[in-house]
């Protein structure tokens, strides 16, 4: 009996390793396509381009997503605020446990960021 008891506790163990071990490498949700992600915020007319994108799981059920994205026709305060707006409308019903967003102009030269690094 307690060899079928150890098998039995063996078994989940390794069912489970796989998913234990994705989540330590931070691994991507199988639930969430950074494509998907990517093809929202462009089709929006103030998304001139996305960079850095990054999504990864915390536990394997709650997710975190980071992006840097370059505002285009944007001028103003009152402009970045809606376009940040838009954005958190877009990521609402992924329902991400946190999410970090760098908006930049158009106007602005990024030179703390490389344009080589890849997602």
């Amino acid at each position: 009996l307690s060899i079928l008891i150890t098998a039995y506790v063996l078994w989940n163990v390794i069912k489970r390793l796989k998913e234990t071990l994705y989540v330590f490498l931070q691994g991507s949700p199988d639930d969430v396509s950074v494509e998907e992600l990517e093809s929202k915020f462009l089709e929006k007319d103030f998304v001139d381009e996305t960079k850095h994108l990054h999504l990864w799981s915390l536990d394997g059920e709650r997710h975190v997503f980071t992006a840097h994205l370059i505002l285009q026709g944007v001028s103003d305060y009152s402009e970045i605020i809606e376009a940040k707006k838009e954005i958190r409308k877009i990521l609402k019903p992924y329902n991400f446990s946190h999410s970090t967003i760098e908006v930049e102009l158009d106007s602005e030269t990024s030179s703390l960021i490389e344009d080589n690094h890849t997602t």
